[in-house]
């Protein structure tokens, strides 16, 4: 719903079903609908409970950015400061909040840690139940890689991929293509 009038939609639904809980994609999406909780229609959202999925907690973005060795200096400066303002605010969100869910056990830990908050938990990532089958290597074996690059962390594992794993592919399927998409 971002992008959109999100206050909208919420109300929408909340005339036609009962509001057991909203989760929020993000800890800082809160600030999108915080006035609609508290103001005159907060009554359709009493019962509900507010939930933030940590998928990447935004105080960590900029303290990676912050770390990038390929970033330049003032770049890595006003990634820190960012992260300084983002943990700040996460803080204050956190202390709104019902629940939060991370993705894993790690982020759980650092976020209970520098926020105060309990209940935080993680969540399984749900992954398809393997096959029988094997993989075989076909002559037009193409592998996608699709991230955002520029996220230091992500192009740290593009540059492990590429570096150790990459060369065993191509050992068993010379005709291999490692494909990177995203920004």
């Amino acid at each position: 719903a971002l992008g959109r009038d999100i206050e909208k939609i919420c109300l929408e639904l909340a005339a036609q079903f009962p509001i057991h809980a909203v989760s929020l994609e993000h800890s800082y999406t809160y600030g999108l609908i915080a006035d609609m909780l508290r103001g005159k229609d907060a009554a359709r959202f009493a019962r509900a409970a507010i939930c933030a999925c940590e998928q990447n907690v935004e105080h960590h973005v900029s303290q990676d950015s912050a770390k990038d060795p390929f970033a330049s200096r003032p770049y890595r400066l006003l990634a820190a400061r960012e992260a300084v303002k983002m943990l700040r605010y996460t803080r204050r969100i956190y202390a709104q909040l019902d629940r939060a869910i991370c993705i894993s056990s790690a982020d759980r830990d650092e976020l209970r840690a520098e926020t105060g908050f309990s209940q935080i938990f993680s969540g399984r990532v749900v992954l398809p139940e393997p096959t029988q089958r094997k993989t075989h290597f076909t002559r037009n074996l193409q592998v996608i890689f699709s991230s955002t690059v520029g996220y230091f962390p992500n192009r740290e594992g593009l540059n492990w991929l590429y570096r150790e794993i990459w060369p065993l592919v191509v050992s068993k399927c010379r005709s291999a293509r490692l494909v990177v998409t995203g920004r």
